[in-house]
């Protein structure tokens, strides 16, 4: 997927806001410079959802992740309900980041909204986090005179371990 070929789509204030605190309070993403979340989030599209409606099925492959904006969401393991999801919350970003089959199926139980992260938009992040990773332990290695013998060749090597 191309992303830098698409348009970000414009979003309501709040829509960003939300989509935006959303992002800086997971995991994942809270490492992202608040610009890059702010550019992530204009690539996220919104789904509407029923009750009833399979959002995504234990054993398919991963493709996107999704942020709860309104309703209720079962999370069903083999054929057992063993939590659920409110507003705020995500699922399906371990299937991409590990790039396993969903562990769960995803059923929204009221009417739901979703904002959906595209395959390439988490790819894009995941990126931008292991740059960052990268640079920062290669400023670590370069002030530290532990590892001043190396060169930067051996330096770029070890921060990438």
């Amino acid at each position: 997927e191309r992303l830098w070929l698409l348009l970000p789509r414009e979003l309501e204030e709040e829509e960003r806001f939300f989509l935006v605190q959303a992002l800086q309070k997971h995991f994942i993403f809270q490492d992202l410079e608040a610009s890059e979340r702010s550019d992530v989030v204009g690539f996220m599209e919104q789904v509407e959802v029923e009750p009833g409606e399979v959002v995504c099925r234990q054993g398919d492959v991963g493709d996107c992740c999704y942020v709860i904006e309104e309703g209720s969401f079962a999370v069903i393991i083999n054929g057992t309900i063993v939590q659920r999801l409110h507003r705020g919350q995500t699922f399906g970003e371990l299937s991409m980041l590990y790039r396993t089959a969903r562990t769960a199926t995803v059923t929204c139980t009221d009417d739901g909204v979703l904002w959906k992260m595209n395959g390439g938009c988490f790819r894009l992040c995941m990126t931008r986090l292991t740059d960052k990773h990268l640079q920062r332990a290669l400023a670590f290695l370069e002030m530290d005179s532990t590892f001043s013998s190396l060169s930067d060749d051996e330096r770029r090597k070890l921060a990438g371990a």
